[in-house]
């Protein structure tokens, strides 16, 4: 989290494990990443990926850097933020 702490704002979207096991779901691990940020001071947010897209739809203005990070299709948000708008 430490990573993010210097970010105007950050959305977080359902977070899977990589395989290991636990009791956590993709929701209430994102939850507490987002809450854990929120502690730190960051404006961070728990969105699924369509309400993330709207959300960025509404919001990001040209001057603005979106960073997607993660697995599986994460990217393709950008790619529909800039070719879908």
């Amino acid at each position: 989290m430490e990573a993010l702490a210097l970010a105007q704002e950050v959305v977080v979207l359902p977070t899977y494990t990589a395989g290991e096991r636990g009791e956590v779901s993709p929701g209430e691990l994102s939850a507490k990443i987002a809450e854990g940020l929120r502690r730190q001071g960051v404006e961070a947010r728990f969105l699924d990926k369509e309400e993330a897209l709207a959300y960025a739809r509404a919001t990001a203005a040209p001057e603005d850097l979106w960073l997607t990070l993660g697995a599986g299709d994460v990217t393709e948000l950008a790619w529909r933020l800039v070719h879908e708008g």
